[in-house]
């Protein structure tokens, strides 16, 4: 993609929500007309986005170097979540958790003010959601930095990762020295704990799955209309310019007659 198209396409998510339609339109006109009819149908394919995603597309733009902390923030957890988990240690990933919070706290409030009489407190818990998961996620991570969210997101999964607390160390004796079991209550409780949460860690999976197999299919029913609005679009330019074209015949053709009638007076 080409550097003044990239800026035209996030142009559209800087625009007034209310704009993003009538913008996106003009934008796939101006690349017809230009020749570019794939590329025309891939920015019409573009979707307006949700309030949230608008208003966390507004943040990208406008708190730049506060989403570049939030980012860093979701980097760093992502990193530690496999030393947390191999090596036992969370001092880390507690330290990037807490760094998360602060960032998310502080673009809430931004966004309070960007949405005005919009800024319920469900939307709001919306955002931080959104922010907190497109933070942690690969792909969310990459449209949060371009400012380009459709929609919002909501559960990566990582918290669930995140709420493993590391094995305990073995007791020591204070008078023999040598290392002793934990009493079997404890053991037995750590041990539901771990298969609670490994069965609600493969019910999230298995969610996982099946969404994923949602997605694919409403994309390819989204990509199949796309093409389709595109054919219809391109026949509607068609038949206007057929329209237009016999319209200024039939104006050539009523003038000559009328020029005719007067020299036959």
């Amino acid at each position: 993609m080409n550097v003044d198209l990239d800026n035209d396409i996030d142009r559209l998510y800087v625009a007034p929500r209310e704009e993003f339609v009538r913008e996106r339109d003009a934008l796939v006109r101006t690349l017809r007309k230009a020749g570019d009819r794939a590329v025309a149908a891939e920015v019409a394919a573009l979707r307006k986005p949700t309030l949230v995603a608008w208003t966390v597309n507004q943040l990208a733009h406008k708190e730049r170097r506060d989403i570049d902390l939030l980012l860093d923030a979701g980097k760093r957890i992502i990193d530690a979540q496999e030393s947390s988990i191999s090596k036992g240690g969370r001092a880390d990933l507690d330290a990037a958790q807490a760094s998360l919070r602060r960032a998310i706290s502080g673009l809430t409030a931004q966004a309070s003010a960007i949405l005005g009489p919009d800024a319920g407190r469900t939307t709001l818990t919306r955002v931080a959601e959104t922010l907190r998961t497109a933070a942690t996620a690969p792909a969310g991570r990459e449209l949060l930095a371009r400012g380009r969210l459709s929609e919002e997101l909501s559960g990566t999964g990582w918290e669930i990762v995140a709420g493993f607390a590391p094995a305990p160390a073995r007791a020591k004796s204070k008078r023999a020295g040598k290392q002793v079991d934990a009493p079997a209550d404890t053991a037995a409780k750590r041990a539901a704990e771990i298969q609670a949460q490994a069965r609600r860690l493969r019910e999230l999976k298995a969610s996982l799955t099946a969404a994923e197999k949602r997605q694919r299919t409403a994309s390819r029913q989204e990509r199949a209309a796309a093409e389709r609005l595109e054919d219809l679009r391109a026949a509607r330019s068609d038949a206007d310019a057929e329209v237009e074209s016999l319209a200024d015949e039939i104006a050539a053709a009523e003038q000559a007659l009328a020029e005719l009638r007067r020299k036959a007076e």
